[in-house]
């Protein structure tokens, strides 16, 4: 796959990701926290791939735990950090945090 044609897939995966996180902050507003659960779950998978896509990489299953042990270590580390700061932010929208 050409570099132009990954980078357009990576986007596109980007993008739904985008879209579920929208999706799930406006569940949250309407207190649906199973529904808002499930959707940043997607969003951090389609996230996830995209990011395994704009590598190169050809990334495998739905496990988050996986996509993220097998990136190589400087793109989990940094993937992991944003994660961090992105449930920080959900906690104190949820106002635990």
């Amino acid at each position: 796959m050409s570099v132009e044609k990954r980078l357009r897939e990576a986007h596109r995966w980007l993008a739904q990701a985008w879209d579920d996180r929208e999706a799930g902050e406006a569940l949250l507003e309407r207190g649906k926290h199973a529904q808002t659960a499930f959707l940043a779950q997607q969003a951090g998978e389609k996230a996830l791939k995209a990011l395994w896509i704009a590598l190169g990489l050809d990334p495998w299953g739905q496990s988050l735990a996986r996509l993220l042990r097998d990136l190589p270590p400087e793109e989990a580390k940094k993937a992991l950090e944003d994660a961090q700061t992105i449930l920080k932010a959900v906690e104190v929208r949820l106002g635990k945090g």
